[in-house]
């Protein structure tokens, strides 16, 4: 799974035995891992910002960025103590407070999957993740949980389908120790009711007939198989279920109204029961049940129709989820599944009080729940979820932004563009990621919208965007960002971007724009130190596009007065296919 990720996926593939891996490549993965593992040492040794930390850091990134630049993909299969890459053992360590295997696959983790592209900030949050101390006693808070949270482009996973987590069963073994003097105590009272017992026995012996048992009753083998059978049909039987069969059943069948009003008195009397009880399995068959009548045919009674629309209603209502609610919050909800299929059987009325609830669970899986059942009810109409973007609340924006992107209804776009200007990062983050799936025309106005945002990752992110999607808009719109005032402020690896992507856009196109900051035709209110950095990145994205005048534009720039664009040129001439 990817974030959307954490869901069922199939055994991770193997390599065939008779395929041997690359040498180099096993030993890439080895160095990444040994840096990763150094690198998490140092953040819980170091604060972020320490040169130290820092450095590791820096290491690992290159590390992944030189694996998956090379090979596209790193796949790691996760057992208790080992990592795995193609069947062969990269990372071993059996210390359960170190290893970074076990934390993955306490929580459930079969496999890990890092994709070409990977950000470094990607890279900080999962060292962040691996760096938390989780509750055991806490089931909301597990790793699967803070991945999903994160909501990563370039990394992907997948869960187990069932796992017990070790301290779960540490904790189910514990005894706890008694005193000596009540076990003594306990053994004589014991004592004195099994020679009671006895006694009793032994009195209600000389009543009966002098009879051997296998006179009075006895059975043969087949009779002894029959009853076997029968007591495990009879231990299987789903009593719930038979219960809700026969109410539905008077429901479809019944045709006087006050009759059907008791029946449907008693159904939502059980339905009560079921939620408080948290069993939402059975709770989702009555709202099925429900819905099943609604639609049956021949239609209902119009007094019918209305009777089950309140049931409804008052299911996906206010005062049912104040006990939802209240069951949330001691956090003792285990069948998330089908509380996800509870949620999303509820009627239109649920919307709003499910948005509420966003904004008041604290538990991360049960926001992902009640988002996923959102997306459910959404579709249809999306109004209510883009009314709550107006939520003081950057998390409750942050979670609509999600489904609405989920959704991917085209109304709810105008609505992101104001919230490029939101002040919280991750809302600006997350609107980003919702429109990626959606189609160019559509979004393009959203996405530039971002490049002037404050935050270098959104910026990186939309140029990279301009730059896959082929934008003629994006091209006009980078051109116009770097002979502005504030675009010498930006970092060199910015620029770099930002021109790469003009060149791969642009192509032929742009080498009369780029081979203006090669002979200086272009007059900038900075210094020559940063009209050099111009000079610098437009020689080496001229090299890229190649072709007949990006090398007489080169040619040219290698004749420069200026040493830093002569030398530029000079260098891409030298790597060029024309030298």
């Amino acid at each position: 799974m990817s974030e959307e990720s954490g869901k069922k996926v199939a055994e991770p593939e193997t390599l065939d035995h008779q395929e041997k891996i690359d040498p180099e490549e096993l030993k890439s993965v080895k160095d990444l891992l040994q840096a990763l593992t150094k690198t998490a040492k140092t953040l819980k040794i170091y604060l972020p910002n320490n040169p130290i930390h820092q450095k590791h850091l820096k290491e690992l990134t290159e590390k992944f960025s030189a694996h998956l630049n090379q090979y596209p993909s790193l796949a790691l299969e996760i057992q208790q103590f080992k990592l795995l890459f193609h069947q062969e053992t990269v990372y071993e360590n059996t210390n359960r407070l170190e290893s970074i295997a076990f934390k993955f696959y306490i929580d459930g983790l079969m496999e890990i999957t890092f994709h070409e592209g990977l950000e470094p900030e990607e890279i900080f949050n999962l060292l962040e993740i691996m760096g938390q101390e989780f509750d055991s006693s806490n089931p909301n808070d597990d790793m699967v949980t803070l991945l999903w949270e994160k909501h990563f482009t370039h990394m992907s996973y997948a869960i187990a389908e069932e796992f017990l987590e070790e301290d779960a069963i540490i904790q189910s073994e514990q005894k706890m120790d008694e005193d000596p003097n009540q076990i003594r105590q306990r053994q004589v009272l014991l004592k004195e009711e099994i020679q009671k017992a006895s006694e009793e026995y032994e009195a209600q012996k000389l009543k009966r007939p002098e009879r051997p048992y296998s006179q009075v009753f006895q059975l043969n083998e087949e009779e002894i198989g029959r009853v076997k059978n029968l007591m495990e049909i009879e231990e299987k039987r789903d009593l719930r279920m038979e219960m809700i069969i026969i109410l539905g059943s008077i429901l479809r069948i019944e045709q006087e109204d006050e009759a059907f009003e008791e029946c449907i008195g008693a159904t939502r009397r059980v339905l009560e029961i079921l939620i408080a009880q948290t069993d939402f399995y059975h709770a989702a068959k009555v709202l099925e049940v429900f819905r099943e009548v609604l639609q049956a045919s021949p239609s209902p009674s119009p007094h019918h129709q209305s009777n089950l629309h309140h049931a409804l209603e008052w299911a996906g209502g206010t005062e049912n989820f104040r006990e939802i609610e209240k069951i949330l919050r001691i956090g003792n909800l285990e069948d998330t599944e089908n509380f996800t299929l509870f949620l999303s059987l509820l009627p239109q009325n649920a919307i709003p009080v499910l948005v509420e609830l966003l904004g008041t669970i604290n538990q991360m899986k049960v926001r992902r729940l009640v988002c996923e059942a959102l997306v459910v009810l959404g579709k249809n109409d999306i109004s209510v979820l883009v009314t709550g973007l107006r939520d003081s609340r950057w998390f409750v924006i942050r979670n609509l932004v999600y489904i609405l992107g989920k959704i991917g209804d085209p109304k709810g776009l105008e609505h992101f563009k104001r919230l490029s200007c939101h002040p919280e990062p991750r809302v600006r983050k997350e609107v980003i990621s919702a429109i990626s799936a959606m189609g160019r025309e559509q979004v393009e106005g959203i996405y530039l919208a971002f490049l002037k945002d404050p935050d270098p990752f959104i910026r990186q992110q939309v140029v990279r965007w301009a730059a896959s999607s082929s934008s003629k808009e994006g091209l006009k719109t980078l051109q116009r960002m770097v002979v502005e005032n504030g675009f010498h402020e930006k970092e060199l690896s910015e620029k770099q971007e930002i021109f790469e992507s003009i060149g791969k856009i642009g192509g032929d196109s742009v080498v009369p724009f780029l081979e203006g900051f090669l002979i200086k035709k272009r007059k900038f209110w900075f210094s020559d130190h940063k009209q050099d950095e111009l000079s610098i990145c437009a020689a080496a994205v001229l090299k890229k596009i190649g072709g007949e005048a990006a090398w007489n534009a080169l040619k040219g720039g290698a004749d420069s007065k200026n040493k830093t664009t002569r030398e530029a040129c000079k260098k891409a001439l030298v790597g060029s296919s024309r030298s």
